[in-house]
């Protein structure tokens, strides 16, 4: 069974309104890139910069890791996902 139809026609405008939500807000951000630019200063930007790293860094372990845990290469522990 699928879901009801009040909900589908839900979710059919939601996601194109949420897209769009989403749409603008990159807008503000590029549009105001040189204030904020301004306002992080040289320092701030390393900071952010480290810190997206950080975050990307763990992404990829964490996709490793499932990955050679669906291959068979690690095994799966406490029956998680």
């Amino acid at each position: 069974m699928g879901l009801p139809q009040p909900l589908l026609v839900w979710l059919a405008m939601a996601v194109p309104l949420v897209l769009l939500v989403v749409m603008a807000i990159n807008l503000v951000c590029l549009l105001g890139a040189n204030r904020i630019l301004n306002l992080l200063g040289e320092s701030g930007l390393k900071i952010i910069a480290r810190v997206a790293g950080i975050l990307l860094l763990a992404l990829a372990v964490q996709l490793m890791i499932l990955a050679l845990r669906d291959l068979g290469a690690l095994p799966v522990l406490n029956g998680g996902h």
